[in-house]
């Protein structure tokens, strides 16, 4: 009884802590909880997440009959968490161990405790091996004959420590709780299995030709591994770079999607205009032919037409004085309160200007301006020489008025309207 008690004391959990930097660097001391202490020594390595960052410095048995390592850790890896977990591992076959911390959570201060409920152990080989021989075998027999009752008694208890003891049974449990509850997609699984095999089995020539293919590709990376190593490094510093490219492109993708609306609301035009634009090439192919076979001719024309230009140029200097002088007397011919005379026929007498008695759309009294007399002279001159004969035209003519004086009929017209308003003579 007293070697069970001492045995179960020996046996009391440890506890890992990882360094946050303790003093002017970056050494950190923890505490680890333990059940069982089995193989763990003062100098005993420390390993985080794998790698060797310290050493045990101490161990000693606490109030609650559990081991206490004590352990200095430094690196970037000296820092562990609330929610870290760690385990004893065998370093060899000769009983030696390390502990190895997985950190996770909040970080933990200097100093503090990792309790035994986050730590587990290895089943020592051995013990495991001791117990197949005499006498430990006997003992062990004895152990479980006499104890089997207070151990059936104790269930929970030794639930507990099979589960500490052997950690593999605990991720056997998860892992087949994950089964168990994937079993409808694992039996979907192996039924896709078992029909891509069969179609691989169909096409196994391809499948042979693809793993040559493989196999050739695998020799040529692995006959430039060192280009392939050299875009691995290159990798992380394009995808910082190319960050800042992304989001700009993406405000774009944002920014265009209007325009992208609007394009494909224009897109049977744009289809449309695709159509016909290889004819419209064509002629615009022709059309800049014919305007090169052109360029000649025409710098020859103004080559000879130099001195044409010129005397162009000098006359267009006074241009804009005898411009005004003509847009003045065009203005005066085509201003109806300069007629010479009011005259009835220039007045509208109907609203259809499809029929001679519109006339101008003028309302009476008016008269006709410079341009319109210019116009009936026209048509009354073509009026008068409308007949002939297989001689000639013969010009028409009537005297309607007798001579009344040295002036004969000819004024200014009595009373026409003013510019300003009114009427004058």
């Amino acid at each position: 009884m007293r070697r069970i008690v001492a045995t179960l004391a020996v046996l009391a959990a440890a506890g890992l802590a990882l360094s946050a930097g303790a003093g002017a660097d970056d050494v950190r001391d923890y505490r680890i909880e333990m059940h069982n202490a089995f193989g763990v020594l003062v100098g005993s390595e420390v390993r985080v997440a794998g790698v060797r960052t310290g050493e045990v410095t101490g161990i000693e048995v606490n109030a609650a009959k559990r081991a206490v390592a004590s352990v200095e850790i430094s690196g970037p890896l000296a820092t562990l968490g609330e929610r870290t977990r760690c385990s004893t591992e065998p370093q060899s076959l000769i009983a030696e161990y390390f502990i190895d911390c997985r950190p996770a959570g909040p970080p933990l201060a200097e100093g503090a405790t990792i309790p035994a409920s986050q730590v587990t152990q290895t089943v020592q080989t051995d013990l495991l091996f001791n117990s197949l021989r005499l006498p430990y075998r006997e003992r062990l027999r004895l152990i479980v004959n006499e104890f089997g009752t207070a151990l059936a008694g104790n269930s929970e208890n030794l639930s507990e420590a099979i589960r500490l003891s052997v950690p593999a049974l605990a991720d056997l449990k998860r892992v087949s709780g994950i089964l168990a509850g994937q079993r409808t997609r694992i039996a979907r699984l192996n039924d896709d299995a078992e029909r891509v095999l069969a179609k691989l089995a169909g096409r196994r020539g391809d499948v042979a030709s693809a793993i040559g293919e493989a196999r050739d590709v695998a020799a040529i990376a692995a006959g430039r591994r060192t280009e392939l190593a050299r875009d691995a490094d290159l990798l992380d510093d394009l995808l910082v770079e190319l960050r800042p490219t992304l989001a700009e492109l993406g405000e774009t993708a944002r920014a265009g999607t209007p325009l992208l609306a609007s394009l494909r609301a224009s897109a049977p035009g744009l289809d449309t205009l695709g159509a016909r634009l290889p004819g419209f090439a064509g002629s615009a192919g022709r059309a800049a032919a014919a305007l090169g076979d052109a360029s000649g001719p025409g710098q020859q024309a103004l080559e000879h037409g130099r001195e044409e230009l010129r005397s162009l140029a000098r006359g267009a200097r006074k241009a804009p004085v005898t411009g005004e002088i003509l847009a003045d007397l065009v203005r005066d011919l085509d201003d109806p309160r300069r007629s010479v005379e009011t005259d009835d026929r220039a007045a509208r007498s109907c609203n259809d200007r499809t029929l001679p008695c519109w006339a101008t759309g003028r309302e009476a009294p008016t008269g006709f301006s410079g341009l319109e007399s210019i116009l009936n002279y026209t048509r009354y001159q073509a009026g008068a020489l409308n007949q002939f004969d297989e001689l000639g035209h013969i010009l028409q003519f009537n005297v309607f008025s007798g001579a009344s004086g040295p002036c004969d009929d000819f004024n200014a017209g009595p009373d026409v309207p003013a510019k300003g308003g009114g009427r004058t003579t």
